[in-house]
C-alpha cells in the first residue's frame, strides 16, 4: 500500500483509493488466487519488497514495488516471472495486459508493452491500458534486471 499511496493517490479520487484498497487486501487477493491468479513476490531476506498478480488471461492485475527498491530491477524481475506465467496459462494468451496507473507507463513500454487505449477512469482508478505480445523480448537493451545482490529472490506462489 505504501508505493501505491506514494505512485498514484494524488490522481486518484476518495473512491479510487477505497476501491484499490478493497481489490489489494489479502482476501480479495486470495480469493482470485482460487480462481486461478498467480501471485508472485520478491523477497529481500525475509521481507516482501514486490509483488505481481497475473489473472488469466495474461492480465497484470498487481504489480507494486516498496519505493525503497525501486528502480534496480525488482519490478522487471517481477514482470519477466509474470510473463513466464502467462505463457504457461491455458488458452494460452496472445497477449499480456495491463491497466497502467499513468505515472508508470514509461516502466511497462521499456518492457515491451504499448498504450492500447487513452487514459480512463473506473471506480475512481485512473489508468491506461497497455498490452505486449506474450514472447516479446524488451525495446531497450540497457534495461537488464539488476543484479542478484539487489533482490535475493523472486518466488511464485501456489495457485
Amino acid at each position: 500500500m505504501r508505493s501505491y499511496r506514494a505512485a498514484t493517490t494524488t490522481d486518484d479520487s476518495a473512491e479510487g483509493v477505497e476501491e484499490f484498497t478493497r481489490y489489494a487486501s489479502a482476501a480479495s487477493i486470495g480469493s482470485r488466487m482460487s480462481e486461478g491468479s498467480i501471485v508472485v513476490m520478491a523477497l529481500f531476506g525475509a521481507v516482501a519488497i514486490g509483488v505481481v498478480e497475473v489473472r488469466s488471461p495474461g492480465h497484470i492485475g498487481l504489480l507494486f514495488i516498496c519505493p525503497d527498491h525501486q528502480g534496480r530491477g525488482v519490478g522487471r524481475s517481477l514482470c519477466e516471472t509474470a510473463f513466464e506465467a502467462a505463457a504457461q496459462m491455458l488458452p494460452r494468451p496472445r497477449k499480456v495486459t495491463v491497466k497502467s496507473a499513468p505515472g508508470a507507463v514509461g516502466f511497462y513500454e521499456k518492457l515491451g508493452f504499448l498504450v492500447a487505449g487513452a487514459t480512463t477512469e473506473f471506480n475512481g482508478i485512473r489508468f491506461v491500458a497497455m498490452e505486449r505480445e506474450v514472447g516479446l523480448q524488451p525495446r531497450f537493451a540497457a534495461d537488464r534486471p539488476a543484479p542478484a545482490a539487489e533482490h535475493d529472490k523472486v518466488g511464485q506462489t501456489n495457485r
